[in-house]
């Protein structure tokens, strides 16, 4: 391959926002309100006097870079180390579960002030692959009431997650996925 050749490959690969993190490096600290208080005033520059707040709409500049999407399935594969798998790799049923709770915690993120996510379209996919062997599909089913389907498998891990529910509700199934025999996979 020539040298124009990798820089015109170079140009043509797809940037993704990284995932969040919570150190003050990643994008929480890229996010921070300059002006407060000039933002806030903005927003009052569009109400009139006696209208409805109800279907009031916030500027582009209030929100994330990602969609919801996207944050549902950081909460899958976000973490420094790969959780997921440990929860189908513990000896007994004591550190498999120790493994989910901590997997868990680790899936929360706190709130960055000032931003959302944008509300995801229906129908909207986001699909990620890592090299660790996990696979995370998220689909917006529902747009009323807002209704996401996420489906992860981990190759080596063994472990099978499959999620489906709206904001604020879950409905949640992880199991180790198993041979044809019914035995469990080694």
């Amino acid at each position: 391959m020539t040298e124009s050749e990798g820089e015109a490959e170079a140009a043509r690969a797809a940037v993704l926002t990284p995932p969040l993190s919570l150190g003050a490096g990643g994008l929480a600290g890229e996010l921070r309100p300059a002006n407060l208080g000039q933002r806030v005033l903005s927003l009052f520059r569009n109400v009139r006097p006696g209208s409805d707040l109800s279907h009031f709409q916030l500027p582009a500049t209030f929100n994330l870079p990602k969609s919801q999407l996207q944050l549902y399935g950081e909460a899958v594969y976000c973490g420094g180390e790969d959780m997921l798998a440990r929860c189908a790799r513990g000896a007994d049923s004591l550190q498999r579960m120790c493994a989910v709770v901590a997997w868990s915690i680790s899936t929360t993120r706190p709130p960055i002030f000032g931003f959302a996510p944008y509300n995801p379209v229906l129908g909207e996919t986001h699909h990620v692959s890592t090299s660790a062997g996990l696979n995370v599909l998220l689909e917006q089913v529902s747009h009323r009431p807002p209704v996401t389907a996420l489906h992860a498998t981990h190759a080596r891990g063994e472990v099978e997650l499959v999620w489906c529910g709206a904001r604020g509700s879950c409905g949640c199934r992880a199991t180790p996925r198993r041979t044809p025999s019914g035995a469990r996979a080694s």
